[in-house]
This record gives structure tokens, C-alpha cells and sequence, in this order.
């Protein structure tokens, strides 16, 4: 039976099963806890056996009630010199991590992603992980039966959690300030500061957007006389708020919305005090 030094950790698993073999092959020579321990600290140089000296050495153990076994003993070895199981470590965090309704999912896909990698699966498991993780909006959402690979789940999950917190904004502000809008048409905007408010973020492209998102975007659009003056600095389109075209462009995303007269009216004044406010600040 070798010496375990503690130098390479990796060999400790091995080291405890030959050590424990021995315990059970010669058990009737064994057969106190005195002898067990004897034959442990024996069998132990350099770190491990400076770890035990003090309560496991025949020296401290001289008082027959002393109570110690070789399970405490073993125990605290494996705690300083067993190797660090990182899969089963990433496992067990993994088993306790669940999506509350109040995370959005790129918090909850940067922990989820760091466990998921430690554990090398394949995209069908990781699927399944995935989805059991869930919260009960997500899921509720996510197509069933349908085949997909795990990078179109993710997308997915990225798109929803946009839908969901556009959403939300527009419930949260309707039924604060819905005295305001009752008996009217336009859809309430949630409170944003209109001098730092990033503009024309969407969840996907506008080109992409089925009219009903599209038309739920520009609903969402804030529109004050500060952010008409951010459009004109950043140059950007005064209708969808996209850079690269003018609101009077027909490469306008816009223009595939058939606009109500008061959209249509609204947009006509914005324009001409536009251009109004442009020739001013060429004179100037």
C-alpha cells in the first residue's frame, strides 16, 4: 500500500479505494477504529498527515473515549485534497437554477450559459435543459413538438423577452395614467427620458416586422420636441427613427402601414415644422 503525499490530487480517488480495500480485506484485523486510524496515519506524509496529526495521531489518541472515527477522518481529507469535480459542480447548480418571472432572459441565459458549457451536451439536451428552466410566460410561448436547433431557441427566447417588456411597459403605463387616454386612440408611451432614450431600438429589423409588430412600434415611439430635435442632429428618419432614409423616403418601413387620417395629419404637421425648423437653422 503506496504513501499519499497530497501532490497530485487527481490520484486521491484511487489512493482512498486501494486504502479502503485493504480495510476490507483484512476487516478482522480492523476491527476497532484504533487500528483503522493507526494504519491511515501510516499511510500518510507531508500535508495529509500534518492535516490529521493533531486529533488522529496515536499520540492524541491515548484517551480510549476520544470519539474519533476514520469516516471524520476520511472526510476531512476528501475535503482538502479531492480534485474539484466541476461537471458534477456545474450539474448541481444548474439542478437549482430557475428563471423567476421578474429576470429577463439575458440575466438568466448568462448564468444558465456558464453551467451549460462546464457540461459539454449535445443541442438536444441542451434544448431540454433550456426549457425546463423556464419561467411559466416563457413556456407558456414557446412552440411545443417543434424542432429547432438550440441557437433558434435562444433567439427565440431573446425575441419573446423583447415582446414581453414592450408589453408590460404599455399595460404598466396604461393603467397608471389611463384616465388620460380614455375615449382615446393613440396607445399610451411608456415614461422615458427623452434626452438619453436610445432611438429606434427594436427586437428585430423593421423590414422583418409583420405589420401588427410594426404597428405596435410605432405606437411605442416617444414624440416630443426633444426627440424631434435628436432625429434632426442624428439624421434620422422622423418617422420610424431609423438612420439611413428621411420620413419622406419610400424606403420607409413605415410607408407598408396603411396610416389613419390622424396619423396621417399628425405626420404632415411634424414634417412641415421640420422643414421649418431646417431652413431656420441653414439661415441662422
Amino acid at each position: 500500500m503506496e504513501i499519499y503525499d497530497g501532490q497530485n490530487r487527481d490520484k486521491y480517488d484511487e489512493w482512498v479505494d486501494k486504502f479502503l480495500g485493504q480495510i476490507k480485506t483484512h476487516e478482522i484485523w480492523f476491527f476497532n477504529e484504533d487500528r483503522k486510524l493507526t494504519y491511515l496515519m501510516r499511510h500518510l506524509t507531508n500535508a495529509p498527515y500534518n492535516l490529521l496529526k493533531s486529533k488522529y495521531d496515536e499520540r492524541a489518541r491515548t484517551n480510549p473515549a476520544h470519539g474519533r472515527t476514520l469516516s471524520d477522518a476520511l472526510a476531512e481529507l476528501d475535503r482538502a485534497f479531492r480534485a474539484y469535480d466541476t461537471r458534477r459542480d456545474a450539474k448541481t447548480k444548474l439542478e437549482t437554477l430557475r428563471m423567476s418571472n421578474q429576470d429577463s432572459f439575458g440575466d438568466f441565459f448568462a448564468k444558465f450559459q456558464i453551467q451549460i458549457n462546464k457540461l459539454d451536451y449535445h443541442d438536444d439536451d441542451k434544448i431540454d435543459e433550456l426549457k425546463a428552466r423556464l419561467n411559466g410566460r416563457f413556456a407558456g410561448k414557446i412552440i411545443s413538438g417543434r424542432k429547432e436547433t438550440y441557437e433558434e431557441l435562444v433567439n427565440q427566447c431573446f425575441t419573446l423577452d423583447s415582446e414581453l417588456k414592450m408589453y408590460d411597459a404599455k399595460r404598466t403605463n396604461s393603467s397608471t395614467n389611463g384616465s388620460r387616454y380614455l375615449g382615446g386612440s393613440s396607445t399610451p408611451k411608456p415614461n422615458v427620458d427623452h434626452a438619453t432614450v436610445e432611438l429606434g431600438k427594436s427586437f428585430k429589423p423593421l423590414s422583418q416586422m409583420t405589420l401588427k409588430e410594426l404597428k405596435e412600434y410605432r405606437n411605442s415611439l416617444p414624440r416630443s420636441m426633444t426627440i424631434k430635435q435628436r432625429l434632426i442632429d442624428e439624421k434620422r428618419c422622423h418617422r420610424c427613427m431609423q438612420k439611413g432614409h428621411t420620413g419622406l423616403d419610400q424606403n420607409c418601413p413605415f410607408n407598408r402601414l396603411p396610416p389613419s387620417e390622424n396619423f396621417k395629419n399628425h405626420q404632415t404637421a411634424l414634417l412641415n415644422q421640420l422643414y421649418i425648423s431646417e431652413q431656420e437653422k441653414d439661415a441662422a
